[in-house]
């Protein structure tokens, strides 16, 4: 038998998806040292463009919660609260765990997300640490994180 070969489409679709990553990895790093560097409008114009549905190029979870996240906060600065909270929202929809690092957003962008968090109900939480499962084990204990976008029992 001849050995397999992959598949000169399968092999390039591959390539196709690792480049589409990086060039919205790239384009994410890109919006936020514009964002850092105060260039907000620069900044919202990259992040709309990764989010857009015309976008070409697949955007993960991620990287889509990302700019949703910058895209609030470019908002909040401009003291838009209502368009940031939308942002900010969309952002928690797509993954509960979405915070802002205080040490990077003022109060100015973190009083928006707080409220957003407290317009939506989401409940977040991530798979157990890789454990080996043991059915004839008496007591077996897993750790999971949970995570709500506001106070619940």
């Amino acid at each position: 038998m001849w050995p397999r070969r992959p598949l000169p489409a399968a092999a390039s679709l591959l390539a196709a998806a690792a480049a589409s990553a990086q060039t919205t990895d790239a384009e994410i790093k890109r919006g936020i040292a514009a964002y850092e560097n105060f260039q907000v409008e620069g900044a919202r114009a990259i992040f709309k463009n990764i989010v857009s549905p015309s976008n070409p190029v697949q955007v993960s979870t991620e990287q889509r919660v990302t700019a949703y996240k910058y895209l609030g906060a470019s908002y909040a600065v401009i003291e838009k609260a209502d368009s940031a909270k939308l942002y900010f929202g969309a952002a928690l929809e797509l993954d509960p765990f979405t915070d802002l690092d205080p040490n990077k957003f003022s109060e100015s962008e973190q009083g928006p997300f707080n409220l957003a968090k407290l317009d939506i109900f989401k409940i977040g939480v991530r798979p157990p640490y890789a454990a080996v499962v043991t059915p004839s084990a008496v007591s077996t204990f897993y750790r999971f994180q949970l995570v709500t976008t506001h106070a619940a029992n």
